[in-house]
């Protein structure tokens, strides 16, 4: 077994054991508890306490309360603001002031039932959404080719562990870690292969003035999102600090966005001068990346709790994002064998390149085990005509053991 099959087959495990989770989450199978108060951070800073939908708050909490950060746990801190799914039964003290004294609600975790629109977004996610993003990271990873589909992979592979971990139900400082990790690593590792997969597809129709000037663009707002978020939540969490909504929850979004940007400048920039071939891989990335920064945009203005309809629809338009990366990874060459390529600052003539292309395609997977210069030697046999494709399939499959003929 090889390093690099092992490195693969390593990947596989986690990516099948995310889908589990998710999917156990998502339909049912794995039951998790919440607060029965909603928590809202208001613009000023403060958080304020909100009933849910046909849930009375627990005595004695009103309507509007304001709480007292600095005299909660840490603990109770992370149940209130992140809201993912604890055990039941987990008891919390809530401090606020009620008439200028200072008064401890004791909440309880209890499983609530979901609204209707929360179980339509369960179900699309479990339907299209994770199968969609365990697509995308699984077949790059055994066929993709060359720097942009391994991007993708990454980004994917980011994205499905990152759903599998919010979905699993947690003790709340255990969460916290482990999401805050995921959270800051989608600025390390998500938003990074998303730009390279796009450079990696546009770079033959851009300057390297252009990529001087984006990488380091993108490297500045990517560190000035790691440290704002960082700054908010730990400051939150241990320090009891809570900043206004705007620096605490828009800002990083209004980041992420500007991310998003730059990789879509680059896709674009990158078209405009590619030739015909190119612009096939780069047109379905161009478009779902589009729709990816709609979606963090809206996301950015939309508020949950007052348009929760709306904003279901916006976070739901995710699996069109998907769905177009799919599309450009199955069907646009981003996955499949790598055939040869001409040296720097040359082409190919259109009845070799035809040639070349529809030898690929009958030698199947012999060719895909093959190297580089073996590919490239095979190829170029066939298409001056010394060699047909039966010897070619035999040469092919002399070159690896075990290869199909």
């Amino acid at each position: 077994m090889t390093r690099a099959f092992a490195f693969r087959l390593l990947l596989t495990v986690l990516a099948v054991t995310s889908i589990v989770v998710a999917e156990a989450r998502l339909i049912g199978l794995w039951t998790g508890a919440e607060l029965p108060v909603n928590v809202v951070h208001a613009p000023s800073g403060l958080w304020v306490v909100r009933p849910l939908d046909d849930v009375p708050l627990p005595s004695p909490l009103r309507d509007g309360d304001v709480l007292v950060l600095k005299d909660m746990t840490r603990a109770a801190r992370v149940a209130g603001e992140f809201g993912f799914a604890m055990p039941a039964g987990i008891s919390f003290e809530f401090p606020v002031i009620q008439e200028g004294r200072l008064v401890y609600a004791s909440v309880v975790t209890r499983v609530t039932k979901s609204s209707a629109l929360e179980r339509g977004g369960q179900w699309l996610n479990a339907l299209f959404v994770v199968p969609l993003l365990a697509a995308l990271a699984l077949l790059p990873l055994w066929r993709g080719r060359g720097r942009a589909s391994g991007r993708l992979c990454a980004f994917s592979m980011f994205a499905l562990v990152g759903t599998a971990m919010s979905s699993a139900v947690m003790r709340p400082l255990l969460g916290f870690w482990l999401n805050e990790t995921l959270y800051l690593s989608q600025f390390l590792v998500g938003f990074p292969a998303l730009y390279v997969m796009a450079e990696a597809l546009a770079e033959s129709g851009l300057s390297r003035r252009m990529l001087r000037m984006t990488r380091f663009a993108f490297v500045g707002i990517d560190l000035a999102a790691v440290a704002t978020a960082a700054t908010a939540t730990f400051g939150f969490v241990y320090g009891g600090l809570s900043l206004p909504r705007a620096l605490d929850t828009l800002l990083p979004l209004l980041l992420a966005s500007l991310l998003i940007s730059l990789a879509l400048l680059v896709l674009f920039a990158g078209y405009r001068k590619a030739d015909h071939e190119s612009r096939l891989r780069i047109r379905w990335v161009l478009w779902s990346t589009a729709v990816f920064l709609v979606v963090v945009i809206g996301l950015l203005g939309i508020s949950a709790n007052r348009h929760p309809y709306l904003f279901q629809a916006v976070h739901s338009m995710q699996w069109l994002v998907l769905l177009g990366y799919f599309y450009a990874a199955f069907r646009k060459r981003l996955t499949g064998a790598v055939i040869c390529h001409p040296r720097d600052g040359e082409q190919f003539a259109p009845d070799v390149r035809a040639a070349l292309v529809e030898a690929a395609r009958n030698l199947g997977m012999s060719l895909y085990v093959l190297r580089y210069r073996e590919q490239a030697r095979l190829l170029a046999d066939v298409a001056a005509g010394r060699m047909d494709l039966v010897a070619a399939r035999s040469r092919a499959s002399e070159s690896i053991p075990g290869a199909v003929a």
